[in-house]
């Protein structure tokens, strides 16, 4: 995807507190001490990718190739400085959901042991610092949004892979400027020890300036080689003021302090030449041009749109240090791929799109969430054999909640009337399937009170099954697989591992430990039942029963003493059925 040159995809990572900020300035020995023993490797960085667009799919399209071309964008840029070697972790995870075009999406699409890369056009651009100075979980680290395909293509995706090593903006820091400078200020070039020091151009020592010393490497960045630099844009002109304004450097308008800051940006920019044009001026006075050390407005960790392109020694040996005391433990490469399959639609090969698979394991707090695309695959990781998953059909409401027409699709009265046959014997289910679909208050059996709600259900007497939490349940495929007799004879009373259970389908539950031995082998995915569906309606092309004719259904009600007595009529049997149940 082609981008134009002035195009700059400004980052939202957020700004460090100074808590935060100072935790990494005292890491700065430690990190000078690391880099100058530690010799180059090529070490393997694995990235998964995620792309959500909304639900009718619109949004950039992002190809194989676009995928491809961005990961040698990284390695381009950061290869000969660090050996890290970026390459990707399993299929690309295509979604359909607007609802996750956010930091939500992480709750349906990560893992825990590869950077967690997003492209969402409404997510913005930003990046998770290592939690080793961030005062953050170390859980939920590794998360990198590109606002994008743009953003995956260009600049921005090195940019932020930079915050998940350890690199500040070049800009550094992010406060209003004063001059004079006050002795307790908190961007004070020497004394800002509980706040951040705002860097001076300087790099040899200069008995003229008011700060005569320079701070490169402990102030701004905390990087010793970069530019000092600033960020362009009408929202951070207090933060960099013209020094030609008139209301410099106050930037307000003492007659008019209501206004806010009035005065223009000192940080200006010519993206056609990539060079800097401004006039703002540090604390001592010096402007950044000529800059003293590097060329301004092409370091990757600026904000100078697609004119940046690369890093210096400074930041590599930060990103190395960060990678060793904390990125290496998190990836492990080899896993990724090992979990590969799909949700499909009972009795078929259709699969079911928008289905979360919440992987986790008794042993090992890594973890694993990942969801179906249209097609019904997921791809993800498991991290030991045993496992327990939750899975959940995203629903139609706001943030996914479910509606009543998730709730009602694919029941109508001739659902009733197969539910009313198999309870008389008159032509009983001859699958698993039917039955758990027949089952409406979770009882683990199927009896004409079914019925009753189902037809509840139908005439919007109730707007939900009040004993389920969703209106889909999952079988994982091995169950069909590995015990086919037995589920299609009765789902609800099998032997599992010497187990008889009765009434029930544990394995219905999330909370079902199981085993997969091979994520790949063809049967570690899940059948999808829709409740209440017994002929299979709601399957994407219609199932496999079509809707059949249209059935006279009549159930009459009458109240005896304490008991209400419901009589099932259905026109072309010679039976009927009854229930008996309170009132």
């Amino acid at each position: 995807m082609p981008l134009s040159r002035g195009q700059d995809f400004e980052c939202t990572t957020r700004t460090l507190t100074s808590q935060e900020y100072g935790l990494l300035r005292g890491q700065l020995d430690a990190i000078d001490s690391f880099a100058s023993n530690y010799s180059i490797q090529t070490v393997g960085i694995p990235v998964r990718f995620t792309v959500v667009n909304d639900d009718n799919g619109y949004g950039d399209i992002i190809t194989q190739t676009d995928i491809n071309q961005s990961l040698a964008n990284l390695n381009n840029k950061y290869q000969s400085l660090t050996g890290f070697n970026f390459v990707q972790c399993g299929e690309t995870s295509y979604i359909k959901k607007s609802d996750l075009q956010n930091i939500h999406i992480t709750s349906h699409s990560y893992v825990s042991s590869a950077i967690n890369v997003y492209v969402a056009a409404s997510s913005g651009s930003w990046a998770d610092f290592p939690c080793t100075f961030s005062q953050g979980s170390c859980d939920l680290d590794n998360r990198v949004f590109l606002s994008g395909g743009v953003a995956l293509a260009g600049p921005s995706f090195p940019h932020e892979i930079g915050h998940h090593f350890g690199a500040l903006h070049t800009f550094e820091p992010f406060v209003i400027y004063n001059y004079p400078v006050e002795p307790d200020q908190i961007d004070h070039p020497y004394d800002g020890e509980n706040g951040w020091k705002r860097e001076l151009v300087i790099r040899v020592t200069d008995p003229s300036k008011e700060f005569e010393t320079p701070n490169a490497g402990n102030a701004g960045d905390l990087v010793w080689d970069t530019p000092v630099d600033c960020a362009p844009g009408e929202d951070k002109k207090a933060f960099y003021p013209s020094s030609t304004d008139p209301f410099y450097p106050g930037c307000m308008d003492p007659a008019n302090p209501q206004l806010g800051y009035v005065c223009a940006s000192g940080c200006t920019f010519d993206y056609n030449t990539c060079t800097y044009t401004g006039d703002y001026l540090d604390y001592n006075q010096d402007p950044l041009t000529p800059p003293a050390i590097g060329t301004l407005g092409s370091n990757l960790m600026s904000y100078w749109g697609v004119c940046r392109d690369h890093f210096t020694q400074g930041q590599a040996q930060r990103f190395l240090f960060y990678y060793v005391n904390q990125r290496q433990a998190q990836y492990d490469e080899p896993l990724c791929g090992n979990w590969d399959d799909e949700v499909d639609f009972w009795g078929t090969d259709s699969g079911v799109e928008n289905v979360t698979i919440n992987i986790d394991h008794p042993n090992d707090d890594r973890y694993c969430n990942a969801t179906t695309n249209q097609a019904g695959d997921f791809d993800g990781i498991i991290y030991e054999n045993t496992v327990t998953s939750d899975v959940t059909k995203l629903g139609s409401g706001p943030q996914n909640t479910f509606t009543y027409s998730d709730w009602i699709e694919g029941i109508t009265t001739y659902d009733l009337v197969l539910i009313t046959k198999h309870i008389l014997g008159i032509q009983t289910f001859d699958s698993g399937y039917k039955i758990i679909a027949a089952d409406a208050n979770n009882s683990g059996t199927v009896t004409t009170l079914d019925v009753v709600i189902f037809r509840k259900l139908i005439l919007q007497k109730i707007l939900e099954l009040e004993d389920y939490d969703q209106p889909w349940r999952f079988v994982p495929e091995y169950i069909v697989e590995d015990f086919s007799t037995a589920f299609h004879s009765d789902p609800f009373n099998m032997t599992f591992g010497g187990t008889t259970y009765n009434n029930e389908a544990p394995y219905l539950v999330a909370d079902w430990v199981y085993s997969i031995a091979d994520g790949n082998n063809g049967k570690s995915g899940f059948d999808a039942i829709k409740t209440g569906d017994v002929n299979g309606s709601a399957e994407p092309e219609f199932g496999p029963e079509g809707p059949g004719e249209p059935v006279l259904l009549t159930i009459e009600k009458t109240i005896v003493g304490n008991q209400a007595k419901f009589d099932f009529k259905v026109e072309g049997f010679v039976e009927g059925a009854e229930a008996i149940c309170p009132p």
